[in-house]
């Protein structure tokens, strides 16, 4: 980890506006059902794609992995999201997630 900051942009049809500031390092997005999930190099944190009217865009922590450099997402024909990370790989069935034999 190199201690960088990143930032998440969202493009509403015209412009481009910061929705997430102070983020990690950034390294893969991926969707899960209304909701946008970000791999960072400290975890995966979950985001609204549409908040309520007038609210900001916030991020929380998927419990669970929080520490483990999330490097990539990947949703198989079942339909289970697997996480792939420096610590292992990880399934997103439940809140925290289980990790699975790599």
């Amino acid at each position: 980890m190199n201690g960088s900051k990143s930032e998440l942009h969202r493009f509403n049809g015209n412009d481009w506006t910061v929705a997430l500031t102070d983020l990690a390092t950034v390294n893969c997005i991926g969707e899960e059902g209304q909701n946008l999930l970000v791999g960072t190099d400290t975890g995966v944190i979950r985001v609204a794609l549409y908040p309520p009217e007038g609210q900001p865009f916030a991020g929380t922590v998927v419990g669970g992995i929080e520490a483990a450099p999330v490097r990539t997402l990947f949703r198989d024909s079942a339909g289970t999201l697997w996480m792939g990370s420096d610590k292992g790989a990880f399934t997103l069935t439940v809140d925290p997630p289980t990790r699975r034999p790599t």
